[in-house]
């Protein structure tokens, strides 16, 4: 096996992990969901509280968990879909485009995202993309 080919395999490898990381953090805000929606059926859900009336609703943060569960749901199953194509070596503009947005995810997103361009820019492995039969090295 190759350089590149062994790059993509731990590229892809490592896809799957993020997308295990993106997945944690939609059950996160899922689970803020969740109890924003009791909160907002039961103001004393979380115990008696004065509210101040300059706090930011229920609903409002209600909606933004959803949104924020939504769009982290979303990027795993983007980095699933691209830590496939690239093991697969098809995909090419859907891995770099997603390898550029990965970059956002401070500190495992961007390292990975990092790493991804500078394979996929390579010219060689731009070859394995486009169908061509890899050359195998005797060892």
């Amino acid at each position: 096996m190759n350089q590149d080919q062994e790059h993509l395999r731990l590229l892809s490898i490592f896809h799957y992990v993020l997308a295990g990381i993106a997945a944690l953090s939609t059950c996160f805000w899922a689970l803020v969901f969740l109890i924003g929606i009791a909160q907002t059926i039961d103001p004393e859900f979380l115990g008696p509280r004065n509210r101040d009336p300059e706090e930011v609703s229920d609903l409002a943060v209600t909606i933004m968990s959803a949104g924020l569960a939504l769009m982290s749901a979303a990027f795993a199953t983007c980095l699933i879909i691209s830590g496939r194509g690239l093991s697969q070596r098809k995909r090419y503009t859907f891995c770099v485009v997603l390898a550029g947005f990965a970059c956002m995810l401070f500190p495992f997103g961007t390292a990975l995202g990092i790493f991804t361009l500078v394979v996929l820019t390579r010219a060689s492995v731009k070859t394995l993309f486009d169908g061509a039969v890899p050359p195998v090295y005797a060892s």
